[in-house]
């Protein structure tokens, strides 16, 4: 009984854990965020360089 609950908790931890979708929603959010910062920082840095 005992060794089953063991190999129970070992496996359930090598297993990687599947996202909720509220999980991926504010990753995906915060991936989006940082892009945006990024692109405004690129067309403020450098206004002159896109028509190159």
């Amino acid at each position: 009984m005992n060794k089953m609950k063991n190999f129970k908790r070992r496996f359930s931890l090598s297993v990687p854990r599947t996202e909720t979708i509220e999980e991926n929603r504010v990753k995906t959010e915060q991936i989006n965020q940082l892009n945006i910062r990024r692109n405004e920082g690129k067309r403020t840095a450098h206004p002159f360089s896109a028509g190159l």
